[in-house]
């Protein structure tokens, strides 16, 4: 996953890497996975909040966490793989759907998925992340 990313270029030059920048509340960010916030306690560069990652978009790529790394798609219960709704008001890759990003890319997002569902605790953070991503997806509906 180090070295594959959603397109050819850093798609945060898109955007202004705007899915790791704190929003006007302070907040935003990626989601760490369980085991993660250890890599990242008391480095300067890094503010976690609440289980997410917070940087100022320019971020060594090499320390991007998982979450960083698989955007703008999620992982779902039952080592599922889409795009994640809540990517939609800072990507601008969600317009073009799963099929505009890279075919390698997404494939080893799966292969994480894969292996990430075999670990008991991961799971059961991706089994929340899944019961969160369906909340999402009931609001919209009604809107």
């Amino acid at each position: 996953m180090k070295d594959c990313t959603p397109l050819n270029k850093d798609c945060g030059s898109l955007c202004g890497h705007a899915c790791c920048r704190a929003d006007e509340t302070g907040e935003n960010g990626m989601l760490l996975f369980p085991g993660e916030e250890r890599y990242y306690q008391g480095n300067p560069d890094f503010t976690i909040i609440e289980g997410k990652l917070i940087c100022d978009g320019r971020c060594d790529r090499d320390l991007r966490p998982l979450g960083c790394r698989i955007f703008p798609l999620v992982i779902l219960s039952g080592a599922k793989t889409k795009l994640d709704i809540r990517a939609w008001p800072v990507c601008p890759l969600m317009h073009s759907g799963k099929k505009g990003l890279r075919q390698d890319f997404a494939e080893k997002v799966q292969q994480a998925a894969d292996l990430l569902c075999e670990d008991e605790e991961q799971k059961a953070f991706i089994e929340k992340t899944t019961a969160e991503i369906r909340e999402y997806e009931a609001l919209k509906k009604l809107i």
